[in-house]
């Protein structure tokens, strides 16, 4: 049964409506459903719907016009298995739109759906999803200064954000189980300059892959993925100018990649790291293609992999300047924290490092069992000044390491300190410099220079 205001009510709402443009509706009951159109300035629609798990709870609100505000908020309590379950869609065009959608429903209730569409100037939508099961947030911005913000809690999460425009930010929280479940994902697509992405999505239980993306075209893109949990699969794209890309991940069965195209885009995560992981079987990827590139990596754990290829000038697998000369068997002399570029400590680890262009300069460290690196670098010749510069630095359990570079003023650096280590360098053109030392047992090095 439905509950609305009394008549008399309705009639001084309805004067308020037509002088301020303002709707309160308030429902109870089972079978629930609201729709609210506004055309103007200062517009405020706000609808509650509250059920003991009898029907669903459906509301559209549509505003045209500037200032516009939609509070949207539907409850539910009891037993749960109610299906379908709450729908809540909005509509807003103009300037300094807010939208605001909130929905709470137990457990086993299913089909939780948030939609939101905002056309225009400093337009903010707030998007939330307490509890419930199959639920899914998706939101559309086109304009300048637009915000989104969506929060889901529960399982079977299916999170989705659209932003056109310039000084966009999109902020994704999921905690639950199975986010963005099966082919489903958590996505955040930018299109414009000044753009921010960041998602963070925890996950425990008998969790599915939960697959996170952000894509992004233009200038000036910065995009941050944080999870913690089970089955992750973490992925970034850029194509544009001066872009940054972080992910960080604790837990299991995790896979990061990071793809950029354009100049000066950087793979970083705080100071040290552009890619974080930290647990078991983790794998992360970084491609990146164009000018001014950087990358990072750190990963702690079991059955970790790490892989970069880079094609383009100014490229660094590592953080700052070239580095100082090897002089001292010091297992910190060689790679030190701020310079490396893969740098993994664990179990069955391994390191690919692979650049393409001028400038470029590579760095592994790997601390554990079973590591193996291998550095290849290329040049012919588009030379920028010189180019490659390699370093590896072992200590461990197995390790084998391997620099190749080709073309230019090449250095390259290979320090090995414990069991069972290889080390293979081999360098074609210029002007060579290899510098070797291995400290520990079973140690076997060959250097080649032409």
């Amino acid at each position: 049964m439905k509950f609305l205001l009394t008549f008399a009510l309705c009639l001084t709402v309805a004067g308020v409506v037509l002088a301020t443009n303002t709707q309160t509706l308030t429902q109870v009951g089972g079978f629930q459903s609201a729709s609210v159109t506004q055309t103007g300035t200062g517009n405020v629609s706000d609808i509650y719907q509250f059920t003991d798990n009898d029907g669903p709870q459906i509301s559209t609100v549509i505003q045209n016009g500037t200032d516009n505000l939609a509070d949207v908020d539907q409850f539910q309590t009891g037993g749960g298995s109610n299906t379908p379950a709450n729908t809540a869609y909005l509509e807003q065009q103009g300037t300094g739109n807010i939208g605001y959608q909130y929905q709470n429903a137990p457990g086993f209730n299913s089909g939780q759906d948030v939609e939101a569409y905002q056309i225009g100037t400093d337009n903010l939508v707030r998007q939330a999803i307490y509890l419930g099961y199959t639920e899914s947030a998706f939101s559309y911005q086109r304009g300048t200064q637009n915000t989104a913000s969506q929060s889901v809690q529960g399982s079977h999460n299916h999170v989705e954000n659209i932003q056109f425009g310039m000084y966009n930010i999109a902020t994704q929280t999921i905690n639950g189980t199975n986010n963005g479940y099966l082919s489903a994902r958590i996505v955040i697509e930018q299109h414009g300059e000044n753009n921010t992405g960041y998602q963070s999505y925890m996950s425990g239980g008998f969790s599915h892959k939960n697959h996170g993306d952000i894509w992004q075209v233009g200038d000036d893109n910065y995009g941050h993925q944080f999870n913690a949990g089970r089955d992750y699969y973490s992925e970034i794209w850029q194509h544009g100018i001066a872009n940054y890309a972080g992910i960080q991940s604790t837990g299991d069965n995790n896979t990061a990649n990071a793809h950029q195209r354009g100049d000066r885009n950087s793979v970083r995560y705080g100071g040290f790291t552009g890619i974080y992981q930290r647990g078991d079987w983790n794998s992360n990827v970084a491609t990146q293609t164009g000018n001014g590139n950087s990358y990072n990596s750190e990963q702690s754990g079991l059955g970790n992999a790490a892989s970069i290829a880079q094609v383009g000038d100014l490229n660094m697998s590592s953080e700052g300047n070239r580095w100082h000369t090897f002089t001292a068997p010091d297992p910190d002399v060689l790679v030190e924290m701020h310079e490396r570029g893969i740098y993994q400590i664990g179990n069955g680890n391994a390191a690919r490092i692979a650049s393409l262009g001028n400038r470029h300069q590579a760095a592994i460290d790997q601390r554990g069992n079973g590591n193996a690196g291998s550095i290849y670098q290329d040049d012919p010749t588009l030379n920028n000044w010189g180019a490659n510069f390699s370093k590896i630095r072992q200590e461990g359990d197995g390790n084998a390491s391997s620099i190749s570079a080709t073309g230019r003023m090449n250095d390259a650096f290979n320090a090995q300190f414990g069991h069972n280590n290889s080390s293979t360098i081999t360098q074609t053109g210029y002007g060579f410099f290899t510098e070797v030392y291995q400290s520990g047992n079973g140690n076997v090095s060959t250097v080649t220079q032409n």
